[in-house]
Formats: structure tokens, sequence, C-alpha cells
């Protein structure tokens, strides 16, 4: 076996195994981390106008619902869409799946912590991209746990969720359309 299908094959038999144990082992305490490290990140961008422990507690107490809520929203599209594709996983599967493809978000904390310095404009680049890298990492990921827990091929696993930024677009779109009808 090549390095490289080797080092794609050791998330799906990881998260295979997961699930065929404990789907739900892990999923709250990866799912609550990476929400409070994405608000964290994004709060410490704006210290001019939130006291650094003002940014801390709000992440601790936005965060974790937020991190959540996010993996739970996916879970749900991707089980529909993937099902749609011919898939087999189960919404409990899929929240496992999409948070522990949340793990290299957590990378945004030590993000969070050079954003909290005061950096010259030259150095301000490499932590946006540094989280540009971090998040195509987590979407790789979610790519392989998502087939894998599926059962269907990676181009099935990214339809499942390509589909399901589509949906997500359909229902705001349609939100913002009633919204406006409103007015």
């Amino acid at each position: 076996m090549s390095t490289l299908a080797a080092g794609a094959n050791w998330p799906r038999s990881s998260i295979r195994a997961l699930v065929d144990t404990d789907p739900t082992r892990g999923v709250l305490l990866v799912s609550w981390l990476a929400g409070f490290a994405l608000v964290v990140d994004r709060m410490v961008q704006h210290v001019d106008r939130f006291p650094l422990g003002i940014a801390v507690l709000t992440s601790l107490l936005v965060g974790p619902p937020v991190g959540f809520a996010l993996v739970f929203v996916e879970a749900l599209l991707t089980t529909w869409t993937g099902r749609w594709l011919g898939g087999q996983g189960t919404f409990t599967e899929l929240r496992a799946a999409h948070a522990w493809s949340l793990v290299p978000v957590l990378g945004f904390l030590a993000i969070a912590s050079v954003r909290a310095t005061d950096l010259t404009s030259a150095e301000s680049m490499a932590p946006a991209v540094a989280g540009i890298v971090l998040m195509v990492c987590s979407q790789g990921l979610a790519i392989l746990l998502v087939a894998e827990v599926h059962g269907v091929s990676l181009a099935r696993g990214i339809g499942a969720l390509l589909l399901a930024w589509l949906l997500r677009l359909v229902v705001l779109f349609a939100l913002g359309a009633a919204v406006i009808a409103t007015i």
C-alpha cells in the first residue's frame, strides 16, 4: 500500500471503529471545543472592541452551543443527502463523523493566541493562511469520514457534502426572500 493510500485510510478505519463501538464518544467534547476555538479566534481579531477577558468569556458561553449546532445541522443534512446518493449512515454516525472532522479546527486555539498579540500587517497574514489550511483539512477529513460512514465512494461523499451546502443555500435564500417580502 502506498504512503498516500495509507494516509487516507487511517481516518476511515478510525471512524469505522468508533461508530461500530460507541458513535457518541467524544462528539460533545470535540464539537464544544471546536465551537469555542472558532468563536475565540473570531473574537480576538477584534480586541480593539472587546477586551481579551470578555472575548474569552463570551467564547466560552457562545462557542460550545454553536459548535454542537453546526455538527447537528451538518449531520442532519448529510444524513439526507448521503441517503439520496445510496449511503447507509445513520444520523448518530454522521454526527460523530462531523464532530471528529472538526479536530483540525482546534488549531484555531493556537491561531487565536497568536492573534491576541500585537501583529504587524506583514505578520497578520500568517494566521489567516493557517486558518484556511485548517478549514481545508477539516473539510477533507469530513469528506473521508462521511464517505466511510455512509459506505460510499469519496465522490459520493463529496456529493453528499455539496448537496448539503446547496440545501443550506436554498433555505437561506428562501428565508431571505420571505423576510424581504414582509418589508
